[in-house]
């Protein structure tokens, strides 16, 4: 037992550098020790760009947490224009999500590509759906053996509340000038007509995403929609389906993308999105309140695993808030968590 001074005491007198003060390096000095790859580079080292796209991905400006269409795009796009840039790492920690959004990101990627920078991605414990749409035109594509991914697939969410206002005895009608006129009234039920129409959409955006993979990944387009249909594959099955290119982690994806980019010396260069003060804050007592909520209240007698079979129930309700894209048209992996 010591007190911080005798404990610094005792560290500046164990290795003292010439001031007799304890000889150190920082962390990230420690990293470039332990693993040479992971290099700092010189003044005029050639950079390597990590953006990330973590969570659902939702139209518009988006906090941390979840992936933003124009969050991201103004990042890919601020990235794109930096001088020295040498290549592109984008790890996707992702289900899907918004269309509108998805596409938004894929062609900010597209516009790096256009000027012949490297573009590399990294799969995280998902890069499904929305998350496949980004990545599939890629330079290269690294996954975890673990990483659920291709969830080939589309589909549309309209609610309607025809039936819980019937139940509160709440009703409407009308007279309209065509009938087309009321085709987004969410206080009836949707016609056959509205159900065509939105159908037609699906299907169509279904065709683009079957499209986009193919010209990516350089497969027949009759080939990739026998791997699609809303597929879930881990890592090693993609690689084994061509979906990918290799299995390994994030400082894979870094070396590959040096060798695109034909590199030795290179600084990393992580980009994220930044928090205001108030999102720091708030998603500090988001987490805490959800611990506390977990640890007490919750009564002894229900067993844990039913509160479990419960919270996946749910779960999926959570995200309905998140629906706004705006032709209500979805890449989402149905069978990833969120």
């Amino acid at each position: 037992i010591a007190t911080r001074e005798e404990v610094n005491d005792y560290l500046n007198a164990l290795v003292p550098d010439k001031n007799g003060q304890l000889e150190h390096i920082d962390l990230y000095g420690y990293l470039q020790h332990i693993n040479g790859e992971l290099k700092k580079g010189g003044p005029n080292a050639h950079k390597i760009a990590v953006v990330t796209a973590v969570g659902n991905m939702i139209d518009g400006y988006q906090p941390a947490g979840n992936t933003g269409g124009e969050t991201l795009a103004e990042i890919l796009k601020g990235v794109k224009d930096e001088e020295g840039l040498a290549a592109v790492v984008l790890r996707i920690d992702s289900p899907g999500g918004s269309v509108y959004a998805a596409e938004v990101i894929r062609d900010s990627i597209t516009s790096i590509r256009a000027k012949q920078i490297p573009v590399v991605v990294s799969m995280g414990s998902y890069a499904a759906s929305g998350g496949y749409w980004i990545a599939a035109e890629a330079d290269h594509l690294v996954a975890m053996p673990t990483t659920l991914t291709g969830s080939i697939g589309v589909y549309s969410v309209i609610p309607t509340f025809e039936r819980s206002l019937s139940a509160l005895g709440i009703y409407s009608d009308g007279v309209e000038s065509t009938s087309m006129s009321s085709i987004m009234q969410l206080d009836r039920p949707m016609t056959q007509q509205a159900e065509n129409i939105f159908q037609l959409s699906v299907d169509n955006i279904y065709q683009r995403f079957v499209k986009l993979v193919s010209t990516g990944r350089n497969l027949p387009q009759d080939r990739v929609a026998t791997l699609a249909e809303g597929r879930v594959y881990s890592g090693v099955k993609a690689l084994e389906l061509g979906l990918i290119d290799q299995l390994g982690d994030l400082e894979d994806a870094i070396k590959v993308a040096a060798e695109l980019a034909e590199v030795d010396d290179y600084s990393i260069d992580y980009r994220q999105i930044p928090m205001t003060f108030l999102e720091q804050a708030v998603s500090q007592l988001d987490v805490r309140v959800h611990s506390l909520m977990q640890a007490n209240m919750a009564p002894d007698w229900i067993p844990k695993s039913l509160l479990q079979t419960f919270q996946d129930t749910i779960q999926p309700l959570r995200w309905v808030d998140q629906f706004n894209d705006p032709r209500k048209i979805y890449l989402h992996c149905s069978e990833c968590p969120m």
